[in-house]
Protein backbone atom coordinates (compact mmCIF):
# COMPACT_ATOMS: atom_id res chain seq x y z
CA UNK A 1 0.00 0.00 0.00
CA UNK A 2 1.05 3.56 -0.68
CA UNK A 3 -0.50 7.02 -1.06
CA UNK A 4 -2.25 7.21 -4.42
CA UNK A 5 -5.18 9.01 -5.99
CA UNK A 6 -8.14 7.07 -7.33
CA UNK A 7 -7.88 9.12 -10.53
CA UNK A 8 -4.36 7.74 -11.06
CA UNK A 9 -5.64 4.17 -10.77
CA UNK A 10 -8.48 4.82 -13.22
CA UNK A 11 -6.23 6.64 -15.68
CA UNK A 12 -3.53 3.97 -15.63
CA UNK A 13 -6.17 1.27 -16.21
CA UNK A 14 -8.19 3.14 -18.85
CA UNK A 15 -7.04 1.22 -21.93
CA UNK A 16 -7.59 -2.16 -20.30
CA UNK A 17 -11.00 -1.10 -18.94
CA UNK A 18 -12.15 0.13 -22.37
CA UNK A 19 -11.22 -3.23 -23.91
CA UNK A 20 -12.91 -5.09 -21.07
CA UNK A 21 -16.12 -3.07 -21.45
CA UNK A 22 -16.53 -4.15 -25.08
CA UNK A 23 -17.23 -2.30 -28.29
CA UNK A 24 -20.96 -1.77 -27.68
CA UNK A 25 -20.47 -0.19 -24.25
CA UNK A 26 -19.57 3.48 -23.85
CA UNK A 27 -17.06 3.97 -21.02
CA UNK A 28 -16.96 7.45 -19.50
CA UNK A 29 -14.64 8.68 -16.76
CA UNK A 30 -15.26 11.74 -14.59
CA UNK A 31 -12.65 12.99 -12.14
CA UNK A 32 -13.46 15.49 -9.42
CA UNK A 33 -10.71 16.55 -7.03
CA UNK A 34 -7.96 14.24 -8.29
CA UNK A 35 -5.40 15.38 -5.70
CA UNK A 36 -6.99 13.57 -2.75
CA UNK A 37 -4.81 10.61 -1.81
CA UNK A 38 -5.75 7.34 -0.16
CA UNK A 39 -3.42 4.77 1.36
CA UNK A 40 -4.03 1.58 -0.64
CA UNK A 41 -2.44 -0.98 -2.93
CA UNK A 42 -2.84 0.32 -6.52
CA UNK A 43 -2.84 -3.21 -7.97
CA UNK A 44 -5.65 -4.25 -5.64
CA UNK A 45 -7.61 -1.12 -6.59
CA UNK A 46 -7.06 -1.97 -10.24
CA UNK A 47 -8.45 -5.45 -9.54
CA UNK A 48 -11.51 -3.81 -7.93
CA UNK A 49 -12.02 -1.67 -11.04
CA UNK A 50 -11.66 -4.67 -13.36
CA UNK A 51 -14.23 -6.62 -11.33
CA UNK A 52 -16.72 -3.76 -11.36
CA UNK A 53 -16.32 -2.95 -15.06
CA UNK A 54 -16.54 -6.62 -16.04
CA UNK A 55 -19.71 -7.08 -13.98
CA UNK A 56 -21.19 -3.88 -15.40
CA UNK A 57 -20.47 -4.84 -19.01
CA UNK A 58 -21.94 -8.31 -18.46
CA UNK A 59 -25.10 -6.66 -17.11
CA UNK A 60 -25.53 -4.89 -20.47
CA UNK A 61 -25.77 -7.64 -23.10
CA UNK A 62 -27.16 -5.15 -25.65
CA UNK A 63 -24.69 -2.38 -24.87
CA UNK A 64 -25.01 0.66 -22.69
CA UNK A 65 -22.95 3.09 -20.67
CA UNK A 66 -20.51 2.67 -17.78
CA UNK A 67 -19.53 5.80 -15.89
CA UNK A 68 -16.50 5.72 -13.61
CA UNK A 69 -16.28 8.70 -11.28
CA UNK A 70 -13.71 9.75 -8.68
CA UNK A 71 -14.09 12.63 -6.24
CA UNK A 72 -13.61 13.71 -2.66
CA UNK A 73 -16.64 13.52 -0.36
CA UNK A 74 -17.45 14.20 3.26
CA UNK A 75 -19.73 11.64 4.84
CA UNK A 76 -21.67 12.31 8.02
CA UNK A 77 -22.99 10.02 10.74
CA UNK A 78 -26.43 10.37 9.14
CA UNK A 79 -25.11 8.82 5.93
CA UNK A 80 -23.85 5.77 7.78
CA UNK A 81 -26.95 5.50 9.98
CA UNK A 82 -28.75 3.88 7.02
CA UNK A 83 -26.12 1.16 6.59
CA UNK A 84 -25.06 -1.90 8.53
CA UNK A 85 -21.37 -1.15 8.04
CA UNK A 86 -19.48 0.49 10.88
CA UNK A 87 -17.52 3.31 9.30
CA UNK A 88 -16.66 6.64 10.89
CA UNK A 89 -17.87 9.88 9.37
CA UNK A 90 -15.20 11.99 7.75
CA UNK A 91 -13.41 12.76 4.51
CA UNK A 92 -13.20 10.07 1.84
CA UNK A 93 -12.19 9.58 -1.76
CA UNK A 94 -15.05 8.01 -3.69
CA UNK A 95 -14.78 5.68 -6.66
CA UNK A 96 -18.10 5.09 -8.37
CA UNK A 97 -18.90 2.67 -11.19
CA UNK A 98 -22.41 3.08 -12.62
CA UNK A 99 -24.00 1.11 -15.44
CA UNK A 100 -27.22 1.18 -17.44
CA UNK A 101 -27.61 -2.58 -17.20
CA UNK A 102 -30.27 -5.00 -16.03
CA UNK A 103 -29.93 -4.14 -12.34
CA UNK A 104 -30.52 -6.52 -9.45
CA UNK A 105 -33.48 -7.33 -7.23
CA UNK A 106 -33.25 -6.73 -3.44
CA UNK A 107 -32.92 -10.43 -2.58
CA UNK A 108 -29.74 -10.66 -4.70
CA UNK A 109 -28.32 -7.41 -3.32
CA UNK A 110 -28.73 -8.65 0.25
CA UNK A 111 -26.14 -11.40 -0.44
CA UNK A 112 -23.76 -9.70 -2.88
CA UNK A 113 -20.64 -9.83 -0.75
CA UNK A 114 -21.02 -13.47 0.27
CA UNK A 115 -18.49 -15.81 -1.34
CA UNK A 116 -19.87 -17.99 -4.14
CA UNK A 117 -23.02 -15.90 -4.62
CA UNK A 118 -23.43 -15.11 -8.31
CA UNK A 119 -26.12 -13.75 -10.60
CA UNK A 120 -24.70 -15.70 -13.52
CA UNK A 121 -25.89 -19.07 -14.74
CA UNK A 122 -24.18 -22.23 -13.51
CA UNK A 123 -20.65 -22.53 -14.89
CA UNK A 124 -20.34 -18.86 -15.90
CA UNK A 125 -19.15 -17.30 -12.66
CA UNK A 126 -17.52 -18.21 -9.38
CA UNK A 127 -19.24 -15.64 -7.19
CA UNK A 128 -15.91 -14.45 -5.83
CA UNK A 129 -15.55 -11.11 -7.66
CA UNK A 130 -17.62 -8.88 -5.39
CA UNK A 131 -16.60 -10.81 -2.27
CA UNK A 132 -12.92 -10.20 -3.01
CA UNK A 133 -13.62 -6.57 -4.02
CA UNK A 134 -15.36 -6.05 -0.68
CA UNK A 135 -12.36 -7.55 1.15
CA UNK A 136 -9.91 -5.22 -0.61
CA UNK A 137 -12.01 -2.16 0.23
CA UNK A 138 -12.47 -3.13 3.88
CA UNK A 139 -8.75 -3.96 4.20
CA UNK A 140 -8.04 -0.41 3.04
CA UNK A 141 -10.36 0.99 5.74
CA UNK A 142 -13.11 1.68 3.23
CA UNK A 143 -16.78 1.13 2.77
CA UNK A 144 -18.92 -0.11 -0.16
CA UNK A 145 -22.40 1.11 -1.07
CA UNK A 146 -24.48 -0.40 -3.90
CA UNK A 147 -27.69 0.92 -5.41
CA UNK A 148 -29.45 -1.14 -8.03
CA UNK A 149 -32.82 -1.05 -9.73
CA UNK A 150 -34.00 -3.82 -12.05
CA UNK A 151 -34.06 -2.68 -15.70
CA UNK A 152 -32.39 0.64 -14.78
CA UNK A 153 -28.85 -0.21 -13.68
CA UNK A 154 -26.43 -0.46 -10.80
CA UNK A 155 -24.11 2.00 -9.09
CA UNK A 156 -21.29 0.81 -6.84
CA UNK A 157 -19.67 3.48 -4.66
CA UNK A 158 -16.43 2.77 -2.86
CA UNK A 159 -15.36 5.17 -0.13
CA UNK A 160 -11.73 5.08 1.00
CA UNK A 161 -10.47 7.28 3.85
CA UNK A 162 -8.14 10.04 2.76
CA UNK A 163 -4.49 9.58 3.66
CA UNK A 164 -3.74 11.80 6.61
CA UNK A 165 -1.54 14.79 5.87
CA UNK A 166 0.90 14.14 8.79
CA UNK A 167 1.50 10.63 7.44
CA UNK A 168 2.18 12.03 3.98
CA UNK A 169 4.71 14.48 5.39
CA UNK A 170 6.62 11.59 7.00
CA UNK A 171 6.47 9.44 3.85
CA UNK A 172 9.54 9.02 1.75
CA UNK A 173 9.87 11.21 -1.38
CA UNK A 174 9.48 8.14 -3.62
CA UNK A 175 6.00 7.55 -2.20
CA UNK A 176 5.01 11.14 -2.68
CA UNK A 177 5.80 11.12 -6.39
CA UNK A 178 4.71 7.57 -7.20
Amino acid sequence: PRPITLAEVVTSSATMLRQLAGHDVMLVTVHGDSKQRVFADPLQLEHVLVTLVRNASEAMPNGGRITIETRAVTLTDEHFAETTQETPSGHYAMLSVADTGVGMPREVMARLFEPFVTTKTVGEGTGLGLASMYGVVRQSGGYVEIDSTPNIGTTVRIYLPLAEEPWLQMASPELMTA
